[in-house]
């Protein structure tokens, strides 16, 4: 059924409506046939009747944006990516065969007319029908002209679902602003600390790039008893230049269901392209026993959709500002923070106290409680650092509860005798500038039947109670001896956290600091009561906004959700991820949230180059982190601590502590807590610039590097005055 439906100009027209062809009279079509649809002293917003392509011209330079690359003629496309490269969505969705069968709006709808235009104020809504054999849905997108950006949104509320597919994922706007390898430019993509695709990169036909925003999801793919990758997409951003012109994505709904897709030069289509995909309706691959009491694998879809439209707003810059520098710049102003009292510390050191260790007495097995690391030996440490010229410290205290490290769940603050009790934890108190008692309220170990167990633990699609394992450092996969934990539901972990931070005394110089609330996010997909990943979000931070009236609070990742609410962020990572898209690496967390608030590295203990990652810490001020255990590692061996490696707090490793400490302080007395106002790439020298003036010189090269008459030897940062 054609169903190509005519624009209505008129200012009176608030609410969607449809009209017949011919109904109003269409102006302000240009030559080209493109409509205008409303315009600032910034932009304009144009779409094409034919087609429901827009653009969107920056009256500053001239520049034009569209929704589908203009294809020259002659140019050699795959007619599977053709179709693609013409869509402003494409959709994966489940057919009634348990298959994945991926569409896209302009095969399905715009070539055979089945879509609809109406026109909504400043903007207009696109509805695309999909009809063929059992697909039988419609999604509407709806795109409106704001001050200096467009926001694009798809109408959850306004999906239809009729046949027997259930729509997956949707990809937004896949090839807006997509550049070509004959421009200059790159894509943006904040995986890890962040990356670049380069258009004419020097890898040719890269693999396809998607990865889930703020991490796997638990409570999915348990079949796969396996974990995410080791770098994340911590911000729900991404961006692309075009010579002197970019486009900055900010996803401001649903980026806890969404994914980052890119493609740069791939073997079918000349583009390089970035965008969000969507889950509508969450899929799993689980087991279930049929009656025969054979174990079988199958998809399952969940019934209920996402509770949230999803929203990307398309900011346009140009000029000096069309760059990663200016992405940044454009979203630190996004984030409404509080004072951070936290910053100056030169170093952070994760203490790890109680766990559990397997033996047996006349055969009998049993768990006996081991301390990996006392009070005393904490105090001791710290202010062995001191002695040797570490001016500010900050501590991190793991498993220094009753219930241990990764032992079930502490439910209140606790000074365990086995590790020096309160008088203990006094001493370590007065010895660090501040102390953040860790505190996981999403995972619960070693559940067991959980017979008397009140605690509601989140469930996968065939019912069953979601359960987690440690995964080997070597393989990423499960160790079955390892010991597991169950997640609670949003409404149990928060319930169970006000109690926890109610039980806090005032201790002075002592926050609180969150296991995984930063680091790891999740579903509920117990049919009963379903709650999708963006209501796991808003109920974490809920737990962070209590626990900031009471205390400093630190969060454990480096998720951007949690950073408004954090006065000091951990695990910050310093480099890129690794794709074969991928070009450079840019620090482009920092960029965004340094001077925001006190960013932590990952531990380098943990880094295969301890001196490489020191020096990128240094290129962008977060603070080098360490871990330390009283003991060494033979002593963890069969307990929850035995990923520690090279922890024991040796005469050696605390020098190696000392002087990195002391090259943070010295850098930390020059650029301040102020925030980077960019960051360039020159050969083997990176350049960063402060707000107040300063600049650091890095030299990544081999050799001796000048740079305005100061020679920087390698591996060394250098702080300079500008000017």
């Amino acid at each position: 059924m054609k169903k190509r439906i005519m624009i209505l100009f008129c200012a009176a027209v608030i609410s969607f409506c449809f009209l017949p062809c011919g109904a109003a009279e269409q102006t302000d079509t240009n030559a080209d046939g493109w409509t205008m649809i409303a315009e600032n002293s910034r932009l304009s917003l144009a779409v094409d009747l034919e087609t429901s392509d827009f653009s969107v011209k920056d009256k500053e330079n001239g520049f034009v944006w569209y929704s589908t690359p203009r294809i020259p003629n002659g140019t050699s496309v795959d007619d599977t990516v053709l179709s693609r490269l013409r869509s402003c969505l494409s959709v994966t969705y489940i057919d009634s065969d348990l298959n994945a069968v991926s569409v896209t709006s302009f095969e399905e709808s715009v070539s055979t007319g089945d879509f609809e235009i109406r026109k909504i104020g400043d903007g207009f809504c696109t509805t695309y029908f999909f009809k063929k054999a059992e697909m039988d849905f419609s999604i509407p997108l709806r795109i409106m002209l704001k001050e200096d950006y467009i926001e694009a949104k798809i109408l959850y509320d306004g999906i239809k679902e009729n046949g027997d597919a259930v729509i997956y994922t949707i990809d937004m706007l896949p090839y807006f602003g997509a550049g070509s390898m004959d421009e200059s430019g790159y894509l943006f993509i904040p995986d890890g600390c962040g990356a670049l695709v380069s258009f004419d990169g020097a890898a040719r036909h890269p693999a396809h790039y998607r990865k889930r925003i703020y991490g796997n999801d638990p409570s999915v793919d348990l079949l796969l008893k396996s974990s995410g990758d080791e770098s994340e997409i911590h911000i729900p951003v991404f961006g692309i230049k075009r010579n002197d012109s970019a486009l900055l994505g900010v996803i401001t709904d649903c980026a806890a269901e969404a994914f980052t897709d890119a493609e740069s030069n791939s073997l079918y289509s000349p583009y390089s392209s970035v965008c969000a995909s969507f889950i509508y309706h969450q899929k799993d691959l689980t087991g279930i026993r049929d009656r025969q009491a054979n174990q079988r694998t199958v998809t399952m879809t969940e019934k209920k959709a996402v509770s949230v439209s999803p929203t990307v707003n398309y900011y346009v810059l140009n000029g000096e500002k069309a760059n990663y520098s200016g992405f940044a710049e454009k979203l630190r102003a996004m984030y409404s923070v509080k004072e951070n009292k936290a910053a100056g510390s030169e170093v952070y050191l994760s203490f790890y106290g109680m766990t559990r260790k397997k033996t047996s007495f006349l055969g009998i097995p049993y768990y006996k409680k081991t301390a990996a690391t006392t009070y005393k030996t904490a105090a001791e440490t710290v202010k062995n650092l001191k002695k040797n010229g570490v001016k500010k410290t900050a501590v991190q205290l793991y498993g220094f509860s009753d219930a241990g490290y990764a032992v079930g769940r502490a439910k209140k603050q606790s000074f365990p005798a086995a590790l020096g009790g309160k008088s203990g934890f006094k001493e370590l108190s007065g010895a660090a500038d501040i102390l953040y008692g860790m505190y996981d309220p999403v995972r619960d170990y070693n559940v067991g039947l959980g017979l008397f167990n009140r605690a509601k633990y989140i469930k996968a699609m065939n019912r069953v109670n979601v359960k987690r394992q440690q995964p080997r450092l070597s393989t990423g996969d499960w160790a079955a001896e390892d010991d597991s934990w169950n997640y609670l539901t949003p409404d149990s972990a928060r319930a169970a956290a006000d109690k926890y931070i109610s039980s806090l005394g005032k201790n002075g110089n002592t926050g609180l600091g969150f296991s995984q609330i930063g680091s790891e996010i999740y579903g509920n997909r117990d049919p009963y009561a379903p709650t999708d990943r963006n209501i796991t979000e808003k109920s974490h931070l809920s737990i962070l906004k209590k626990a900031g009236k009471r205390c400093a609070v630190l969060t454990e990742g480096a998720n951007a959700y949690a950073v408004p609410y954090s006065n000091a962020v951990t695990f910050v990572p310093h480099s890129g991820g690794e794709h074969d898209i991928f070009t450079a690496s840019v620090p482009f967390y920092q960029m965004v949230f340094g001077g925001i608030t006190e960013l932590v590295s990952i531990p380098l203990n943990r880094c295969a180059d301890r001196a490489a990652a020191l020096q990128a810490l240094l290129e962008t001020g977060t603070v080098p982190s360490y871990e330390i255990t009283g003991c060494d590692f033979y002593e963890l061996s069969g307990t929850s601590l035995e990923f520690l490696y090279n922890t024991e707090a040796t005469e050696e490793y605390m020098d190696e502590i000392s002087a990195a400490a002391k090259k943070y302080g010295e850098l930390l007395s020059k650029i301040g807590n102020k925030r980077i106002r960019s960051y360039e790439i020159h050969g083997d020298l990176r350049i960063t610039e402060y707000e107040n003036g300063y600049i650091t010189v890095s030299n990544r090269g081999s050799v001796p590097t000048e740079y305005n008459r100061i020679t920087v030897q390698p591996g060394e940062v250098v702080p300079v005055q500008k000017g």
